[in-house]
């Protein structure tokens, strides 16, 4: 993950997908938030591009709940981002974000219907690069 500068752009994508999935079923839980806390501490906190990466995404997330997006339309400017900035997203990237997305789907009473759909996209959406 070293060798690409990740830009802004890249950690608000990651806000509207993490957001996408703790909101599909229209709220958020408290251990929703703490698997979104961990994975970011864990993967994708870092001040190497020259900003705070962890409180970008935050502050990413605090301003979607407050303009209520849906998380169909978060998924949506997610995807948008991934099919334009292919090259952000290695099998590892991929990966990480995949593992984030299944702790917050499994967080509250592991996941329901609308979690297994939006990860199926995910996933379909992820296999379009071969990297």
């Amino acid at each position: 993950m070293k060798s690409i500068t990740y830009t802004k752009e890249f950690y608000i994508a990651i806000a509207h997908l993490f957001y996408s999935f703790s909101m599909i079923d229209k709220k958020m839980t408290i251990q929703e938030k703490k698997e979104i806390v961990w994975a970011i501490k864990e993967e994708w906190a870092t001040n190497e591009y020259g900003f705070d990466s962890e409180e970008l995404i935050y502050e990413t997330m605090r301003t979607l709940i407050k303009d209520k997006i849906s998380a169909e339309n978060a998924f949506e400017n997610f995807k948008a981002f991934f099919l334009a900035n292919e090259t952000f997203f290695s099998k590892e990237v991929n990966y990480e974000l995949l593992e984030a997305c299944h702790k917050i789907s499994d967080a509250e009473n592991g996941k329901n219907k609308s979690e297994l759909i939006l990860l199926a996209q995910l996933h379909k959406l992820f296999q379009k690069i071969t990297k």
